[in-house]
């Protein structure tokens, strides 16, 4: 009995980053502000959760969306997150999440 195994190659690229990535990120209205930017490009009718990955000096490598929901929810799995960290080499993690009714109660 012969086993195949499929080899693929993994390969980063670069995108230009909108959001500032000079000084380092010490408050939560800091992260808000780009939390917001990056919201501002998605769909405002559906729930998000967003993971922004940090340096050593807490600065922004990059962010992902890691889950995209409906209207009321947001699944998210630890898997998705800490796939998403390591492909951004994070340091710290911030996640953030919306609520599309404006409404942060449960």
């Amino acid at each position: 009995m012969a086993y195949r195994l499929k080899t693929f190659r993994v390969q980063f690229v670069a995108e230009p980053a909108f959001y500032p990535t000079g000084s380092p990120y010490r408050a939560s209205q800091d992260v808000d502000r780009i939390a917001r930017s990056i919201y501002g490009t998605l769909d405002s009718d559906k729930e998000h959760f967003l993971l922004l990955a940090m340096n050593n000096k807490n600065r922004v490598n990059g962010f992902k969306v890691v889950s995209t929901g409906s209207l009321t929810a947001s699944l998210v799995h630890p898997r998705e997150v800490w796939r998403a960290a390591l492909q951004l080499c994070a340091a710290a993690m911030v996640f953030g999440h919306n609520h599309p009714s404006g409404d942060p109660a449960p």
